[in-house]
């Protein structure tokens, strides 16, 4: 949100950005939140242990949806992907912002990738499981999309390159 407010260092303009399992969260529990009320429990303390100066669960630094909240169309880049687990307890919360967005006078292109039976971050704990495959091929292709198609190109094959070495 800060970069769609103020001017990046050194002329930065960032093209796009990708959230990874948002950690977003709120005072009332949504979908897996109700499901699983110890690891909302156990989350919600871990955001209070880690943000003594926090407002509480609806701050916006945790709740981009709260009331009071920058509007997210001023978002500062033209793509966003938010990817989410369908086993996350912070699934749903990372769909209602991918949904908020979609809806919000934003400009840009918003994209989910959801990775199906998957839990919270379990691409670091099977960085080769097929899932993370998938989103390793789609993490180049979504940012470079705004690019001429030429470059996109080149650089996706470059980054195969560089993989396979």
């Amino acid at each position: 949100m800060r970069a769609g407010r103020e001017e990046l260092n050194h002329g930065v303009k960032l093209r796009g950005a990708i959230l990874v399992h948002p950690f977003f969260s709120g005072d009332e529990a949504i979908g897996n939140e109700v499901k699983y009320p110890e690891k909302k429990a156990m989350s919600d303390r871990f955001w209070m242990f880690s943000s003594p100066t926090t407002v509480g669960l609806d701050d916006p630094l945790i709740n981009p949806m709260a009331e009071g909240a920058p509007s997210l169309s001023g978002l500062g880049c033209a793509r966003l992907m938010v990817c989410l687990a369908e086993k996350d307890m912070l699934r749903d919360r990372g769909r209602v912002y991918y949904e908020r967005l979609r809806l919000s006078r934003w400009k840009g292109t918003v994209e989910i990738l959801e990775s199906e039976g998957e839990d919270h971050v379990f691409h670091l704990f099977n960085p080769t499981c097929i899932p993370q495959r998938i989103r390793t091929l789609k993490f180049p292709l979504f940012l470079l999309s705004s690019f001429h198609s030429t470059t996109a190109l080149s650089c996706l094959l470059l980054f195969h390159k560089l993989r396979t070495i």
